[in-house]
């Protein structure tokens, strides 16, 4: 892996640090943090099959 790679999965890891905090902040229960991850999961799958069926 180069420098610039090394450099890029850190800071995605720092990234990831702050998305985390600010979800935990807001206290959202178990459930419906797995209904929100199922929601977002279903709309990348479908906009990957949109993509897919386009041939893009």
């Amino acid at each position: 892996m180069t420098e610039v790679g090394i450099v890029s999965l850190i800071a995605m890891i720092g990234w990831l640090v702050l998305v985390l905090g600010a979800y935990r902040a807001h206290r959202v229960g178990m459930q419906r943090t797995v209904v929100m991850a199922l929601v977002w999961g279903s709309v990348f799958l479908f906009v990957t099959m949109i993509f897919t069926v386009i041939g893009w």
